[in-house]
């Protein structure tokens, strides 16, 4: 009977503390590549081509809220919200491409909540852009070069998301809702002295998501398990 209690109060605590935990929201994209430009890019994997599909996997906190909130000047109606997010991670996906990208030079995440879309101030939009530069350890032309990934979405459905609280929006969308939807690729020179745009200059890829999910944090499963264990044990009988 006091192992029974023991194991029911225990999996009661580790299931409700699983969902509580700060771990990262995780969202998983598949997509296909649209545009592969390889002027100065000659390590660029061949699965990496007009018409392979890709993986791309952002997580973020979202117990980091929003800030730099502005108010949309058309109307009032909406906000835009651009701020650093420093646990912003993305991974790449295709064939024998499997590439992790760091934040470990810059990174950025803009929410827009019914806000005016930048090159259309007559729309308003949602939508979630995800950016970050890492740092690449290589030289084209006898400069350091880094790599820079972005993910920008834009819907005129303004119930695509919706932002709480000033805090992140975790829920999954309709990718399909999507009017702007890239995935972005490519090198950029970080001499602040001699600045190139490595988009052109280096070579990019282009590409569009098709789909989205979310992917449960490896902490939160473990958790859920552990506690449906300790539940099992509380409902086992006594033999006699």
């Amino acid at each position: 009977m006091r192992r029974s209690v023991i194991g029911l109060v225990l999996g009661v605590t580790l299931l409700a503390t699983a969902p509580a935990q700060a771990a990262p929201v995780r969202w998983l994209f598949s997509g296909v590549f649209d545009e592969v430009d390889r002027t100065n890019w000659a390590d660029l994997h061949p699965d990496i081509a007009v018409g392979r599909t890709f993986e791309l996997t952002v997580s973020f906190d979202s117990a980091q809220a929003l800030r730099n909130k502005l108010l949309d000047p058309q109307d009032g109606s909406g906000y835009r919200y651009n701020f650093f997010n420093n646990s912003l991670g993305m991974s790449v996906k295709s064939g024998a491409v499997d590439a992790m990208f760091d934040n470990d030079v810059q990174q950025d995440i803009i929410v827009r909540d019914g806000y005016y879309a930048p090159d259309d101030p007559s729309k308003q939009v949602d939508g979630i852009s995800f950016g970050l530069t890492d740092e690449f350890n290589d030289q084209v032309n006898g400069h350091n070069i880094d790599m820079n990934v972005s993910l920008i979405m834009r819907s005129l459905d303004l119930s695509l998301l919706t932002v709480l609280g000033d805090l992140m929006p975790t829920q999954t969308f309709d990718v399909s809702k999507l009017f702007v939807n890239q995935f972005y690729v490519c090198r950029y020179d970080h001499d602040p002295n001699n600045w190139v745009n490595g988009c052109d200059d280096y070579g990019h890829v282009l590409g569009h998501v098709t789909s989205m999910r979310a992917l449960p944090e490896p902490s939160t499963v473990l958790l859920a398990t552990l506690g449906l264990f300790a539940l099992s044990l509380s409902r086992r009988r006594p033999r006699v």
